[in-house]
């Protein structure tokens, strides 16, 4: 493998609906899955609460790249010339990337108050359920340097619409990249 489509956004910003447009084009590394893995192989609850204490509790025992060595083990065995890569929270993490890897990196940006109400509607088992725990991790992210990869990005897709418009552009965004950037 030889390129990656890296995708950064805040929680609750649509990454996971641009996974799934991604999963159309190739395989998909998300780095969030590693500190659920962990999570499970120790019995630790999945709450949003846990899985951030334990990646910063990862990437301070292990150092700060320690997930993004752990993505880089799953990316060895992938066949195709790139994959996706969801969850960078830092330029560190970015440098280890781009030190094996040509990356691209596709910011998905939403204002905040929008965000914080698809997170409280959306129930999903590692989603904050009120504003502070919102507002919790969004500081946990902005401490790990989850901004500076946003304000870094190659491309940036305003998720201000419908999920069918937010596809469309991913979709549109990821063409450009594999068929123009990576080829």
């Amino acid at each position: 493998m030889k390129y990656i489509i890296g995708l950064v956004g805040m929680p609750g910003s649509g990454k996971s609906t641009a996974l799934e447009i991604a999963k159309q084009f190739g395989e998909v590394v998300v780095m969030g899955d590693v500190v659920r893995e962990e999570a499970k192989n120790r019995n630790i609850p999945i709450n949003s609460q846990n899985l951030g204490q334990l990646a910063k509790s990862l990437r301070n025992q292990y150092g700060p790249d320690a997930i993004a060595q752990k993505c880089i083990q799953k990316m060895q065995s992938i066949t195709n010339d790139f994959c996706f890569l969801d969850g960078i929270r830092s330029k560190h993490e970015m440098t280890v990337f781009a030190e094996k890897y040509l990356i691209k990196v596709v910011a998905i940006i939403v204002p905040d108050h929008i965000r914080h109400q698809w997170l409280i509607s959306r129930n999903r088992q590692d989603d904050s359920s009120s504003i502070d725990d919102i507002l919790e991790r969004d500081k946990r992210e902005l401490d790990f340097g989850v901004q500076t990869v946003i304000e870094n990005a190659d491309f940036q897709i305003e998720n201000l619409g419908t999920i069918e418009e937010l596809k469309l552009n991913c979709e549109k965004t990821f063409k450009e990249l594999i068929f123009n950037d990576f080829s």
